[in-house]
């Protein structure tokens, strides 16, 4: 989102899959009761940077054992209600190694406002979204009220799914809009 709006001539269309059309959540739930914190760490990395990250990396940095892996993504599926696939599976086994500069762009993207820049994007953008109908009615509401307050913009389609966040291992519909989109 952020090259589009500095470089939108590098930028023939873009896709989005459930991002840009939300504010950050103050309190990030998926940081647990570390979510409690994140703005003041926030806001502690914005003004000391490495210097600050440097004292806090050490539990991001965490390396998790094969097993605790296979539980993390067990979680991951139910909490998602997905099927598990060698997939998802390798998305688990390979994940992308945390180090410091990947830590203070955590916090910077923290920091965005999404729907903002959203509508700076000028090139054609596909925003697909899950509704969460069915799956979680507080952040169906929060989605809908969201999308509800989107103004409306001539160069970005919306595409509504009934799913969670991760859309593209749920719903095999969701890759065939992606492909007639990118190929219009």
């Amino acid at each position: 989102m952020c090259f589009a709006t500095l470089y939108p001539d590098h930028v023939a269309k873009i896709v989005l899959l459930d991002q840009g059309h939300k504010k950050m959540p103050l309190f990030p739930k998926e940081y647990g009761l570390f979510r409690f914190a994140i703005p003041l760490v926030s806001v502690f990395e914005s003004v000391f940077g490495n210097a600050f990250v440097k004292i806090i990396e050490k539990p991001f940095l965490a390396v998790e054992s094969e097993v605790e892996k296979e539980q993390s993504m067990e979680k991951f599926c139910d909490r998602f209600y997905l099927e598990e696939s060698d997939y998802i599976r390798k998305a688990f086994r390979e994940e992308v190694p945390v180090n410091r500069e990947g830590i203070r762009l955590l916090f910077g993207y923290y920091r965005l406002h999404l729907p903002k820049l959203l509508h700076r994007i000028t090139a054609p953008c596909l925003l697909i979204y899950a509704s969460f109908k069915d799956k979680n009615m507080k952040e169906e509401q929060v989605t809908a009220k969201e999308i509800e307050h989107l103004q409306p913009n001539q160069n970005i389609e919306l595409f509504k799914m009934d799913t969670q966040h991760y859309m593209h291992w749920e719903d095999e519909e969701c890759l065939v809009k992606i492909k007639a989109f990118l190929l219009d």
